[in-house]
């Protein structure tokens, strides 16, 4: 399966369309979402919301690509429109999938869960003249005039004074339209001054508030060839100390490992962050997918985090992903399940630098997407632990949490898997 979407035509994070007529094609561009009967067949997906934060340059960044996809799966329009009317799409005795991510007004326009946050407005100007502009609740987009300048501490003492008292009080009332407050996802990087050090002051204020709500970081690790400032590790350590007790879960990934997934998988010549974005907003669809359509197998983030963090310090997670394969070679290969399953422990498919065979797994999550048989997951499963291409940890043999549900639209029809592990590689 593709990435979606893939190759060095894709829309970047700096190549939203502005002007408004461009912005009608590429709503008449979206594919069409179609209901499937055999969905009535299935348990109702747990009915929850998910509120997202973008914090930093990194995190608007990542933004750019989330919600695009997220509207894609949805059926939603650059202008927050439904493309077909809930009835068609869900049915009458089933939650509306998109309220997880978007809450509806009483004109039909759909508006993000989420809070944009930057000290500075570059990049979240990008938002409010792209074509997406439509879509974001303005007083969302958060920013002051001037950044953290790559400084933790400037990050945390000054502008996070400036910047999080707005943020909060959008958080709340993010979190008062909610029903069933699944988690609160934090985007941002780990090497940035707004990305460290507000992000931390963030973290902080939202754990005395919501204390029994999970809250889950995508974070961008410094990758150790490739660092577009030299004091990103001291960054890195310093909002590690503090996340270790503000954080419930963090997904870390880092650019140099993205990088290498889009040149050498998807063949990019050359790889923008639009790229290697989408890579990540995929890593979130699949590990918020269980929550959002319905399946056989189905978890809340909830019984994930209870399954993946045998301990509170043990945290920090790493993700892969497959299949991942170029638009060329997209429609001449086929895929089962078992090379699905072992791929996803290749070093080729990690999201974060390292060899997942060299270390010992404490948990894992498989986050199966697709038209894909029960019995054939749990074959493959069967056939990792008996080949030992999984080396769990001999007190914890079963290891693995599954969900399964289907995809809602046809844009693709391939099985996708997300694979989330708590292996000692990280520490």
């Amino acid at each position: 399966m593709k990435c979606f979407p893939t190759g060095s035509h894709a829309i970047g994070s700096r190549d939203l369309v502005e002007d408004q007529s461009q912005c009608e094609d590429l709503n008449s561009a979206l594919p069409r979402f179609v209901y499937r009967e055999p969905f009535k067949a299935y348990e109702p997906m747990p009915d929850g919301e998910i509120v997202n934060c973008f914090v930093g340059q990194c995190g608007t960044q990542m933004s750019f690509a989330c919600w695009e996809l997220f509207c894609l799966e949805h059926g939603i329009r650059p202008d927050g429109k439904m493309v077909l009317s809930n009835d068609t799409q869900v049915g009458a005795d089933l939650p509306d999938p998109a309220s997880s991510y978007f809450k509806e007004t009483s004109e039909g326009q759909y508006v993000p869960r989420t809070v944009i946050l930057d000290t500075e407005p570059t990049v979240v100007d990008e938002i409010r003249s792209g074509a997406y502009r439509q879509l974001f609740n303005p007083d969302s987009l958060i920013t002051d005039l001037e950044d953290a300048a790559s400084n933790f501490a400037r990050g945390l003492y000054s502008c996070a004074r400036r910047v999080l008292p707005s943020a909060m009080k959008y958080l709340r009332k993010e979190v008062e339209r909610t029903d069933n407050l699944q988690a609160i996802f934090i985007y941002h990087s780990f090497g940035g001054g707004t990305g460290s050090g507000t992000t931390c002051k963030f973290l902080e204020e939202i754990g005395e508030e919501y204390t029994k709500t999970p809250k889950i970081e995508m974070a961008v690790y410094p990758g150790r060839e490739m660092s577009s400032s030299v004091v990103e590790p001291y960054n890195a350590m310093l909002i590690s100390d503090i996340a270790d007790e503000t954080s419930d879960v963090t997904i870390l990934v880092d650019n140099e490992a993205l990088v290498r997934i889009a040149a050498d998988l998807l063949k990019v010549n050359y790889p923008r962050f639009s790229n290697i974005n989408r890579l990540v907003a995929q890593v979130t669809s699949g590990m918020t997918a269980a929550v959002r359509f319905a399946g056989p197998l189905t978890a809340s983030l909830g019984q994930l985090q209870t399954n993946l963090v045998p301990f509170p310090r043990l945290h920090y997670l790493q993700a892969s992903m497959a299949p991942i394969t170029s638009s060329e070679a997209y429609m001449h290969e086929t895929v089962n399940m078992h090379e699905l399953t072992t791929s996803l422990f290749s070093p080729e498919t990690q999201l974060l630098t390292g060899d997942p065979n060299q270390t010992h797994v404490l948990a894992c999550a498989l986050l199966c997407r697709g038209d894909i048989a029960i019995q054939e997951i749990r074959h493959a499963v069967a056939k990792l632990k008996l080949r030992g291409t999984v080396q769990l940890v001999p007190w914890c043999p079963t290891g693995f949490k599954v969900t399964m549900d289907y995809l809602r639209h046809n844009i693709d029809n391939t099985a996708l898997s997300t694979c989330i592990p708590t292996d000692n590689s990280v520490y």
